[in-house]
């Protein structure tokens, strides 16, 4: 039974992507890269926002994966219809993980703020501007 909850579970694909974090995740680093000439990069620069992205990616790639394996476990206490402590301890544990990814995002933009100079940054945050109003129409 519980192996038939697990498979309808993935076969109905929930599937959290960016929901793994607190708040939606911005990630600013590939569309910094994709516009390093607008803003003016310097090779150095680059070559620092990439091995950033290097160094940090796997570590959050492998927290959603955990933050999305948690909620189908959660998921599946429900629906067994578990002792709420049990399904507690789980949603605790989801929330720490999307809190601390949430953080690392934070930290991606400030790392960004402190490689770009202030003109880059001000330049980028017009492009996102522009970026957000193309996507809401």
């Amino acid at each position: 039974m519980r192996r038939f909850f697990f498979a309808l579970m993935l076969s109905l694909g929930f599937s959290l992507g960016s929901e793994a974090f607190l708040v939606e995740r911005i990630f600013l680093s590939p569309f910094v890269l994709e516009h390093a000439e607008i803003l003016g990069l310097t090779p150095e620069q680059k070559e620092k926002i990439e091995n950033f992205v290097a160094k940090t990616e796997p570590r959050i790639q492998e927290r959603v994966k955990l933050v999305e394996f948690l909620s189908r476990r959660a998921k599946l206490l429900m629906i067994e219809g578990r002792d709420e402590k049990e399904i507690k301890e789980i949603l605790t544990d989801i929330a720490l993980l999307k809190l601390r990814l949430s953080l690392e995002n934070a930290r991606e933009i400030r790392f960004l703020k402190e490689t770009l100079s202030k003109e880059q940054f001000e330049k980028l945050k017009d492009l996102l501007t522009v970026r957000l109003f193309e996507i809401t129409r």
